[in-house]
Order: structure tokens, then sequence, then C-alpha cells
């Protein structure tokens, strides 16, 4: 392991471990171990105190898996694309290009359970909240349910369709639902696994590859035009958009290995924080202000006015109702000031933290924090008291090598949130 500290010792760290660019990394619920899976099909476990690796699983190679065709089951073939760990720390699971999802056990990196269902490879995991029932996307465009309750059920439970693409994104809320990205289907979707019904909500980005909950009524996205879009469960249209929320530096030197394509500053991750508990309400027509970041550049925030009853009414289009009532069944009701801390990474040596923020009937992102993080950041996560923001960062994005970012490194970066 090789530690690497840009400012203070507890400011900002650099750990090294994987030989390729990292793609993913999840924390467990007390703060105490992180998880990271990379392009070089290893997963290492730290410690978050120290910030020393505990354990290591490599890939297996070609020749050994020759040897030995059990193996596979064990130990991953090629990248890896996704990690999640169950909310009782349990079980960890990954999932990458060899189209299979390995469950392990936390505590001492042991193989428990392999899981073959989809046909392609394996996009994105999330578990369902304090329950052991695993949610999975892939690019076969599909999103599958599995169960890990006890070791004599441990299976396939149903297939949900309706993405036109590959999944690229996953999350889950407080209820039993999962909330999906479809890449360039350019759609989000919510699963109401009860219900057995799904909402959909049509983006304007040219291909949306991250989503995430602030809460069970707003959630935020990010895709290819660069843009982070805010939305709530009462509407279909978003209630928000920032364009542009990174931007091209000069000192940024990228190398692209097609000299036809575009470089774009995509959002490659998002992570979210939430604040206090708000419901998203019915946006009337915007109007645009000029407001001072915190960085000095103006920026230009869309404003709404809110009314949640005829919002509630008017939803009921498309494939099921609006989200009327919080998780006790009961409406919220919102107040005023920071609604949630928004972390966004892409590929210009920054990454960003946004305060959402509600004042009267507006809403926006305001910048809060910018952070030095050279290289593709391909996830983030916030520690479980919001002190610290995780970053999976890589020379290259975790889906392609369409381009390498020059002089970064393969690390988990750790930072710490300012209040």
């Amino acid at each position: 392991m090789d530690v690497d500290s840009e400012q203070k010792a507890d400011e900002s760290v650099r750990l090294r471990g994987h030989k390729l660019s990292l793609t993913c990394i999840c924390i467990d619920s007390k703060d105490k171990h992180v998880f990271t899976g990379s392009k070089d099909g290893s997963i290492i476990k730290w410690c978050f105190e120290t910030r020393k690796i505990l354990g290591k699983i490599n890939s297996i190679s070609t020749k050994e898996l020759e040897k030995n065709k059990k193996l596979q089951n064990k130990r991953h073939t090629n990248h890896i694309n996704c990690i999640a760990i169950s909310s009782d720390d349990k079980f960890l699971a990954t999932g990458g290009w060899d189209k299979l999802i390995r469950i392990w056990s936390p505590d001492n990196l042991m193989w428990i359970h392999t899981f073959k269902q989809h046909r392609q490879e394996i996009t994105a995991l999330t578990f369902r909240i304090n329950h052991p029932t695993l949610y999975s996307g892939s690019a076969d465009r599909s999103v599958m349910l599995w169960t890990l309750e006890d070791d004599d059920n441990r299976c396939f439970i149903e297939a949900l369709y309706g993405h036109e693409s590959p999944v690229t994104s996953i999350d889950r809320g407080k209820r039993e639902r999962v909330i999906t990205s479809g890449g360039r289907d350019q759609s989000i979707r919510i699963w109401k696994i009860v219900e057995q019904a799904q909402t959909v909500f049509a983006t304007k980005h040219e291909s949306v590859d991250i989503v995430r909950y602030v809460d069970d009524k707003i959630f935020v996205s990010g895709g290819e035009n660069g843009a982070i879009t805010v939305w709530t469960t009462m509407k279909r249209s978003s209630i928000f958009t920032l364009p542009s929320a990174h931007k091209p530096d000069d000192n940024n030197k990228i190398e692209c290995t097609n000299s036809n394509q575009k470089l774009n500053y995509w959002i490659t991750a998002l992570a979210t924080f939430p604040l206090k508990s708000n419901s998203g309400l019915k946006a009337s027509k915007p109007t645009k202000k000029k407001r001072k970041t915190n960085g000095g550049d103006a920026t230009d925030i869309a404003h709404y006015d809110y009314d949640l009853d005829d919002e509630a009414r008017d939803n009921s289009d498309g494939e099921d109702g609006s989200d009327e009532d919080d998780v006790d069944g009961q409406e919220i009701v919102s107040s005023n000031g920071p609604i949630a801390l928004v972390a966004s990474g892409s590929c210009d040596s920054y990454i960003k933290v946004w305060k959402l923020m509600k004042k009267g009937s507006n809403m926006g992102l305001e910048l809060h924090q910018t952070i030095n993080c050279p290289g593709f950041v391909n996830d983030l996560k916030f520690s479980n008291d919001g002190s610290k923001l995780i970053a999976a960062c890589g020379q290259e994005h975790r889906f392609g090598r369409w381009w390498k970012v020059k002089g970064s490194k393969n690390t988990m970066q750790i930072f710490s949130v300012n209040k």
C-alpha cells in the first residue's frame, strides 16, 4: 500500500493498492471498513481509520482458470464494475464483465455464493435497506432481485424489464423500491416491487449514467451532457437543472484514444447525504436568476413554485401514480434551508460538493466545496456521519477506455467535508 497526503493527513489521503482504475466503492454501516473494486478484477478491504489494507482478493488468470474451472465462481476473471454491502454488514456483493454476481463475507473476504442469471455484464448493485435482498442491473437491460435470507434460500427472485439500453446505475430507497438509470434510453425508472409497477422519468441527458436518492421524495441524476438534475417523485419532469457542473480546465491533460471523439466533462459519479426530511413538490413555470456561488462564478439557477396537492392528483398518467405519502403514510412538511449535500465527480480534476437548498418556493444547487482530485472519479460515497467523502479514482472511465487522464493515479481518496 502507498499513502500520499496532499494536505493535512486528516484532510486528504490517497491510497494505492489496485493496478488499474478503481471503478466502485462501498463502506460498512459503522464506518470501520471500506471496500473497493477495480478493472484489474481485484477487491480490497481497507481499514477506514488506519488506512491500511486488511485483505485482498485477486482476479484469476486465464492459465489458472484452465487448470481449475471451479475457481471461476470464487474469483473474478475480468473487470469489476460494482460493489455493495448489506445494511447488517453480513454480505458483500460484486459484479463485473464476467456476467456473475459473487457474494463474499465482509469479515474475512471468503466466497459465499455466486448468482448466474444475467446474460451480459453486471453494471450496478445495491441491497435493500435492512433486508437481505439484492438488486442488480446489467447491460442486458434487466433489473434482477435476489435473496440471501439464509443458507438454504439464496436464489433468484424475479426480473424487471423496461429499459431499452444497458442499466448504468441503481439505488435503493427506504421503502421496497429501487431506482435505475438506463443510459442511452435517457430514462430513469422507479420500480415499485410490492405494487409491481414502475414510474418512468424522461431525462434530457444524452446518456443518463448515474442516479441517486436524496430521500424517498427527491433524487438527482447526472449524465453525458454534464448537467446535474434534481427530481421529485411528484413530477415526471425535472424541477432543477445545473448545466455544465464540471467545466474544462486548461491544466487537465487528457489523452483521447480516438481523435474523432469529442471530450465531454460528463457526470461520472454522484453521492448524496440528506440533511433534512423534505418532500418534492409540484413545479410551476420556472424563472431564471443569477446567483453567485462560493467560487464566485455566476450560475443559472431555475426556481419553481410548488403545490403538493395538485401534483399528487395530476401525476396519474403512465405506469402508475405519484407518491403522496412518506414512509409512515403521512405527508412530509418541507422546511427552508439545506436539504442535502450532493457530491459530483467527472474527469476535470475536481470533485464538487453542492448544497441542495430550499428557500421559500425555490430550490437549487449551490457550490459548497471544491476538492482537487485528478483523473476519472468513478464512484463516490459519503461516510455515514457525512464528515468524509470517499472517491474511487482512475486514469480511465469505469465502463471503457475512451479517454485517459495523464499523470493521474489509480487510487482511493478520502476527503474531509466542510461543515
